[in-house]
C-alpha cells in the first residue's frame, strides 16, 4: 500500500485514529475527508478510511463499507464521526445513519478485518425512537458486556445529553435503557447557552471512553465554551460505566477543537490524541502527544502543525501560517528517566 497523502493536507471532521497491532497500521475513519483540496468523502452507502504507518503520511481512501440499495443502510445519506474499535477479536464500527427528514440513528457493523468488508449487525436502528443521536462510541467492560454511548442532541432537549445504551453480547440490539449519563452544563468550563437565542442550548458530543493509568474510567466529550468548542474529561467516580461522572475542572483544548480519540503510538507505546480543530472550518486533523500526570490528562506535543492557521478563542491573535515543516516525535518518558539520561550525558562530559 502506498502512503501519497501527508497529515498538512487532511481536512477532515470528528477523526477517530485505530492502532491496530496485528497489522501495525494506524486506520483512520471520521465524517468525511478532503485531502489537498479534493474531496474524498464517501458517498450515499459508503464508509472509507485511511490508513497510515507512522501518523504523518496517509493512503488514498479505502472503501471499508458499501452495502446495495436494497440493504435497509442504503438509503442514509452519510455516516456521521464513524469510530473503529477493536473488542473481542473482531473490528466494530459505529456511526450514525442519517435519513432526510428522519433522526439521527445509531449503528454497529463488525468485520475480521480493519478493511473489512464491514456487514451491520442489525437491520434496525439501536436506540429509542424519535431520539436524535449522534456520535456514538463503543465500550466494553471489564466483564466482557459491550455498551454503546452517544450524544442526545442539543437542539433536541435545549441541554445536551450523553446517554448509555446496554448491549446484548453479540452487539445486535440494545438490552435496555436509555441511561442520561450527565449533561452538557455540568462542566464548569462550558458555555451556558442554554437560554441562548441566537446559539441554541449546551452541546456534550463526541463521547470516547478510556482507562487511564491509575485504574480509573475516562469519558472524553466535546461541549462548548466561549472560546469555541472544547475537549473536555469526566471521571467514573464508581470507575464503571454508569457512573455517577464527576467533570474536570479544566479543559484538555479549549481553543475551537474538538471530538477526540485516545491511542497508542504502536512503536513506543506513547499516548496521543487525534482531534480536529476550527469547528467553524476548515477542520483539520491534529494529532496530539500526550500524558497522564498525577491522575490528570495533559497535551505535550502537537504534532501535525494544523492548528496554526485556524485556531480560534483566545489563541486567535497567536494565528499563522500553517506549519510546513515536518513533524517531529517526541518521548518524555518519566521524570525518573528523563534524570537518568541528563546523568548519564552529564558523565559522558
Amino acid at each position: 500500500m502506498e502512503y501519497p497523502n501527508h497529515a498538512h493536507g487532511i481536512l477532515t471532521s470528528d477523526p477517530c485514529i485505530l492502532a491496530d497491532k496485528a497489522s501495525g497500521k494506524y486506520y483512520m475513519t471520521s465524517s468525511h475527508f478532503t485531502i489537498d483540496g479534493k474531496p474524498a468523502s464517501r458517498g450515499m452507502g459508503k464508509i472509507v478510511c485511511l490508513v497510515s504507518e507512522d501518523l504523518i503520511h496517509w493512503s488514498d481512501p479505502q472503501v471499508i463499507f458499501d452495502c446495495t440499495e436494497t440493504d435497509f443502510w442504503a438509503r442514509f445519506s452519510g455516516y456521521p464521526a464513524t469510530e473503529m474499535h477493536y473488542l473481542g477479536g473482531k473490528y466494530y464500527l459505529v456511526g450514525t445513519g442519517s435519513p432526510r427528514g428522519d433522526t439521527g440513528h445509531p449503528m454497529i457493523l463488525a468485520a475480521d478485518n480493519p478493511l473489512g468488508p464491514f456487514q451491520p449487525l442489525s437491520d434496525e436502528p439501536y436506540g429509542p425512537a424519535g431520539w436524535d443521536l449522534l456520535d456514538n462510541t463503543l465500550y466494553l467492560d471489564e466483564d466482557n458486556h459491550p455498551w454503546l454511548i452517544c450524544s442526545h442532541l442539543w437542539y433536541e432537549v435545549s441541554d445536551g445529553q450523553m446517554v448509555l445504551l446496554p448491549l446484548s453480547d453479540d452487539f445486535s440490539h440494545t438490552i435496555g435503557g436509555p441511561m442520561i449519563l450527565f449533561r452538557g452544563s455540568d462542566a464548569v468550563w462550558a458555555d451556558d447557552q442554554i437560554w441562548s437565542k441566537t446559539d441554541g442550548g449546551g452541546i456534550a458530543e463526541a463521547p470516547y471512553l478510556w482507562k487511564a493509568e491509575n485504574g480509573e474510567l475516562w469519558m472524553l466529550w466535546t461541549g462548548r465554551s466561549r472560546t469555541g468548542y472544547c475537549v473536555g474529561y469526566a471521571k467514573s467516580e464508581s470507575g464503571k460505566i454508569w457512573g455517577p461522572w464527576r467533570q474536570m475542572e479544566r479543559p484538555i483544548y479549549a481553543h475551537d477543537g474538538g471530538h477526540c480519540v485516545l491511542f497508542r503510538r504502536l512503536e513506543d507505546n506513547q499516548l496521543m490524541m487525534s482531534m480536529h480543530v476550527a469547528d467553524k472550518g476548515p477542520k483539520m486533523l491534529t494529532i496530539f502527544e500526550m500524558e497522564e500526570r498525577n491522575g490528570e490528562l495533559h497535551i505535550i506535543n502537537e504534532l501535525t502543525g494544523n492548528w496554526l492557521d485556524t485556531s480560534g478563542g483566545n489563541a486567535i491573535k497567536y494565528r499563522r501560517q500553517k506549519c510546513t515543516e515536518e513533524p517531529a516525535m517526541t518521548y518524555p518518558g518519566s521524570l525518573e528517566e528523563l534524570a537518568e539520561q541528563a546523568k548519564v550525558k552529564l558523565e559522558e562530559e
